[in-house]
């Protein structure tokens, strides 16, 4: 899976490996690997007979979410809301919203306008379950898809939405493991 970004702000080439030792890239699932603990409450430690290896923490997490969004297109899942999170948005964000229902519903959200400016977020991604502010995630996710050049519906599209859930909902540098 070819992620569409990454901390540098460069494009991650296609297949990039998790971990890589000195004899390749490791596989998920690779035996003889353990963890040893985090550094900096910012990088997992583990080693094989290889080697030693530093991961990051979020990077790891985000690679993960964003591979099962990715490889589960339109069956993620959503966690229904108790309460919808009502949300201000202003005349672009309702566009975008509508503009790209398809990819944000195919992710797990649903929502609805309620008039004027508001509208209701009904439900998230699964992979979305333990956000604290789930309003916000979407705001953001309509603010980054009007700088985004891939039309709504389109692998790329949702592809780029995925990316950012996954990035929200990834542990970050700093959170206990």
């Amino acid at each position: 899976v070819e992620l569409p970004w990454s901390i540098t702000g460069r494009p991650v080439a296609q297949n990039t490996p998790l971990l890589a030792g000195r004899d390749g890239p490791l596989q998920a699932g690779t035996s003889g690997v353990a963890v040893i603990g985090q550094v900096l409450r910012t990088y997992i430690v583990a080693h094989d007979a290889g080697g030693l290896f530093l991961v990051a923490q979020h990077a790891a997490h985000e690679k993960v979410i964003f591979e099962r969004l990715a490889r589960n297109r339109g069956k993620s899942g959503s966690q229904q809301m108790l309460i919808p999170a009502t949300i201000d948005l202003t005349p672009a964000e309702s566009a975008e919203a509508e503009q790209y229902r398809t990819d944000l519903e195919a992710l797990g959200f649903e929502f609805d306008a309620l008039g004027g400016r508001t509208g209701a977020v009904r439900a998230i991604p699964s992979q979305a379950a333990a956000c604290a502010d789930p309003g916000s995630i979407f705001r953001e996710l309509l603010r980054e898809a009007s700088s985004a050049d891939a039309p709504p519906g389109s692998d790329d599209s949702y592809r780029r939405f995925a990316a950012g859930v996954a990035c929200k909902m990834a542990v970050k540098a700093g959170d206990f493991l």
